[in-house]
């Protein structure tokens, strides 16, 4: 999953709004299957792995001058100063 994000950045690729929440979606079916677990409607602040896959894809949609997106991922995240920051 962190190879893909690589290869949008290195190649330059936006992300857009439907590229993270496909991405997002797709490490949660990838969750669900390893796991067999449900897809958590909020983040468990104890799952790491989670937590750093949406930072990864809000620091690269911020790099990338998404920060609608960005901002939406951090105030999921509960990173309110960064949220704040990428809206002005």
């Amino acid at each position: 999953m962190e190879r893909a994000l690589e290869i949008f950045v290195q190649n330059n690729i936006k992300i857009t709004d439907e590229i993270a929440e496909f991405y997002i979606l797709i490490y949660f079916v990838f969750i669900l299957i390893k796991f067999r677990k449900i897809i958590p409607k909020n983040i468990d602040e104890n799952d790491e792995k989670t937590i750093q896959t949406l930072k990864t894809v809000a620091e690269k949609s911020e790099k990338q001058g998404n920060f609608e997106l960005a901002a939406k991922l951090y105030r999921q995240l509960k990173d309110n100063v960064k949220a704040i920051i990428c809206m002005c």
